[in-house]
């Protein structure tokens, strides 16, 4: 899975992750770990010889839950091995 994680100094207080509007995998995996869709970039990028939105999605640091520790990781494994390429940031 390509994508980019920065951190900053301190405890985490939210994570991130944009994605292709089309990536219906990316977006049900990070939605049934609790990401909330926090916007759309409409027509940034360019895909295959056409402009395609960008999905913005976060979740805090106090909706992450331990049982979704558990299955996070490897919802999204399954996911990367599909081939999807977010992108994510991690913000103190």
């Amino acid at each position: 899975m390509a994508g980019r994680c920065a951190s900053g100094a301190g405890s985490k207080h939210r994570l991130q992750i944009e994605t292709l509007s089309d990536n219906t995998a990316i977006l049900r995996a990070a939605e049934r770990n609790g990401f909330v869709r926090e916007g759309v970039l409409r027509p940034t990028s360019w895909v295959m010889g056409e402009f395609l939105d960008d999905v913005l999605l976060g979740l805090l640091a106090e909706n992450w839950t331990p049982a979704r520790r558990r299955h996070a990781r490897r919802n999204l494994m399954t996911t990367a091995a599909l081939g999807s390429s977010p992108t994510c940031s991690l913000l103190a």
